[in-house]
């Protein structure tokens, strides 16, 4: 039996933030806030906040069909003026997988 079926490589971004201590509401928020500018390019895979280990982490994900994918889509979300938001005061940490 053979498989036509061709093979797609997904690239997936996942950020991690370490913000300060009390700010994680308020970088929810204001991710809230910018999210539907981006959902107009692509779609969020997730986004999760820590309640145990080490706190005061937010993780997001971001799925792409290529690495020029994930460029192209950031330029047009930048080009909103409403994405990224705006939460560099909370953030200690920023990594990006």
């Amino acid at each position: 039996m053979s498989d036509q079926r061709r093979e797609k490589t997904m690239i997936i971004e996942m950020r991690t933030y370490l913000l300060k201590p009390g700010t994680v509401p308020a970088f929810m928020e204001r991710f809230a806030e910018g999210l539907p500018a981006r959902l107009q390019f692509s779609k969020l895979g997730g986004i999760w906040h820590t309640e145990v280990g080490t706190l005061n982490q937010v993780v997001h994900v971001w799925p792409y069909e290529s690495l020029e994918d994930r460029e192209r889509i950031g330029q047009a979300a930048r080009k909103t003026g409403k994405w990224p938001p705006n939460t560099h005061e909370f953030i200690i940490l920023q990594e990006n997988k």
